[in-house]
């Protein structure tokens, strides 16, 4: 999969968006739900 085509916002953006979706599955598997 290329992002060659991507802007470098779009890119920024889904970065942030896979790091905060990482983040908030590790908050819920520390509170167990």
């Amino acid at each position: 999969m290329s992002l060659r085509w991507e802007s470098p916002g779009t890119v920024r953006a889904l970065t942030l968006a896979r790091s905060l979706d990482a983040v908030l599955k590790v908050e819920q598997n520390a509170l167990g739900t």
